[in-house]
């Protein structure tokens, strides 16, 4: 969602006179969102690194399969996340996998 959120941000500053009227608003609401996305820790990024690695590798794969795939390789940083950890990276990532459906 991130990556959206930026090209939505730099849309509106870049072109201020498409989006005069709702300015503020868009950029409030593009705030709320940042604060909104989880911000994850070092292990959870390694993890995040890997799931898009291994989609990337095989794009055919669904994103579940790249999840138990994860799980599979039972990984150092995978091992060390909480439950909570663990899910605020799968949303993450499926957030991605679906930005990457859409390009």
């Amino acid at each position: 969602m991130s990556e959206v959120l930026y090209r939505l941000e730099q849309s509106i500053l870049n072109e201020p006179d498409s989006f005069s009227m709702y300015k503020d608003d868009l950029l409030g609401w593009i705030e709320l969102l940042k604060e909104k996305q989880p911000q994850l820790n070092e292990n959870q990024e390694n993890v995040l690194l890997i799931m898009k690695n291994i989609q990337k590798r095989w794009p055919h794969f669904h994103p579940s399969i790249v999840v138990d795939e994860l799980i599979g390789l039972e990984s150092e940083y995978h091992d060390a996340l909480s439950k909570t950890e663990e899910l605020q990276v799968f949303k993450i990532f499926m957030i991605w996998a679906l930005e990457q459906e859409a390009e």
